[in-house]
């Protein structure tokens, strides 16, 4: 009996001394945690940008005093866009198109054609500043 209650003692201390000390956990809230916009990539690394540049580089250079083709920066409808702006150049449809950071086409504004699908960008789009002009 004396060995049953020793062995009792010695399993107890044996089992108590292997466990490590729980470490407090705190436990948060639910609620909507506010997540960080993804970071914009390089629009002038989009596919479309590469494209438009290159073609306004094969153009002849326009006359002084005509417009000349451009990439602004604009915020639309509170997300940062990018206005591929032909104005002045050869570029082939003569549509500018609006993308985002992430080179997604937004949409498209046209002067000459029935294509603008941005019809409220006048309204919804305020200038943050040129990214790249020709200035040839």
């Amino acid at each position: 009996m004396k060995n049953l209650i020793l062995c009792a003692i010695a399993s107890l201390f044996l089992f108590t001394s292997c466990f490590e000390k729980e470490e407090e956990v705190t436990v948060v809230p639910k609620e909507e945690i506010e997540v960080a916009p993804i970071e914009e990539g390089n629009v002038m690394e989009c596919e479309q940008v590469i494209k438009f540049i290159q073609e306004i580089n094969n153009c002849p250079v326009p006359r002084e005093g005509d417009g000349r083709a451009s990439i602004n920066k604009y915020n639309y409808k509170g997300k940062m866009t990018y206005y591929i702006n032909p104005t002045g150049s050869c570029w082939t449809d003569d549509l500018g198109f609006i993308i985002d950071g992430n080179c997604n086409k937004v949409c498209i504004t046209s002067h000459v054609y029935e294509e603008d699908t941005c019809s409220d960008w006048s309204q919804n789009s305020i200038f943050v500043e040129t990214v790249w002009r020709d200035n040839r």
